[in-house]
């Protein structure tokens, strides 16, 4: 009787290509499930602001793939619109070049990634699961549950123009977490929506601790 090895590891491989979705179908079209808000009514109390500088120190810039446009004017634009809608300022150019301008705004993103602990272990697993089971050991085990995150991290630092006061200068984070099915972790519709979250959850933070910050600009004599 001839041992099937053929069709075996073709029901490996086949498998291990399911857990490796997200790479094997690269040529979709899939954009960050992010969308900063619009239409809102600015506050007209609020001091006048601009995205002074965007530094990309990102490790990772796998988030690059799934954005309409270049990184930098996707922070800009996210920033000018969240720091308007929370009230923070009542106008958020994207570039330091105007001098009624009360604050800078300095952005800086150190982290925006996606991740599932001990992926490589995770595929050799269910290969040789598959393998040896003739494919139904490793769809049971592509069934159970993994954890998946997504992190960010941003450092913010607002400046008082006339004063020179720095009013804020700190990083926040965040960390999304969600529980899939082992085949369904590494698609790139998962690693998208774990940054979109993580990246909104991050600029949020930020949002209100520019709030907390930012002061009326001091009346001049």
């Amino acid at each position: 009787m001839k041992f099937p090895f053929s069709r075996l590891a073709l029901t490996a491989l086949s498998l291990v290509a399911a857990f490796l979705g997200g790479c094997a179908s690269a040529r979709q079209t899939v954009y960050l499930p992010y969308n900063p808000p619009t239409g809102t009514k600015p506050n007209a109390s609020a001091p006048l602001a601009a995205i002074a500088s965007v530094t990309d120190n990102r490790p990772d810039r796998m988030m690059n793939m799934f954005l309409k446009t270049d990184f930098d004017s996707f922070v800009q634009e996210s920033f000018a619109a969240e720091l308007l809608a929370a009230g923070v300022f009542r106008q958020v150019t994207a570039a330091d070049k105007k001098p009624e301008n009360d604050y800078a705004v300095s952005v800086t993103v150190q982290d925006v990634s996606w991740a599932v602990p001990n992926h490589s272990g995770m595929v050799n697993t269910a290969f040789w699961t598959s393998f040896l089971t003739g494919g139904l050991g490793g769809l049971a085990y592509g069934s159970t549950s993994t954890p998946v995150y997504g992190r960010a991290e941003i450092y913010l630092r607002i400046v008082h123009r006339e004063t020179g006061r720095v009013v804020l200068a700190q990083s926040f984070e965040s960390l999304d977490e969600e529980h899939l099915a082992k085949l369904k972790c590494d698609t790139l519709e998962t690693r998208a929506r774990v940054m979109a979250e993580a990246w909104k959850i991050a600029v949020g933070k930020a949002v209100a601790g520019a709030r907390a910050a930012v002061q009326p600009a001091p009346k001049t004599e």
